[in-house]
């Protein structure tokens, strides 16, 4: 830690924001997570895939005459 009373600017030292950096990371987290709303999206996107995929599957096999 640094104790000066010239600003820390004029000593070489880069120029921080009075935020912390990860604040805005981490709110964007809290905001895609609360009530699980994310989770839910992706497991209904995967489902809705594999919906598709099944019903398309279920048809080539039709095509062929197989029971598989």
């Amino acid at each position: 830690m640094y104790i000066s009373g010239v600003p820390f600017e004029k000593l070489g030292f880069n120029n921080l924001p009075s935020t912390p950096m990860p604040k805005l990371a981490e709110t964007i987290q809290h905001s895609l997570f609360s009530y699980l709303w994310s989770p839910m999206v992706l497991y209904g996107i995967l489902g809705g895939i594999m919906w598709a995929y099944r019903k398309n599957n279920d048809r080539r096999n039709e095509d062929k005459g197989g029971n598989e």
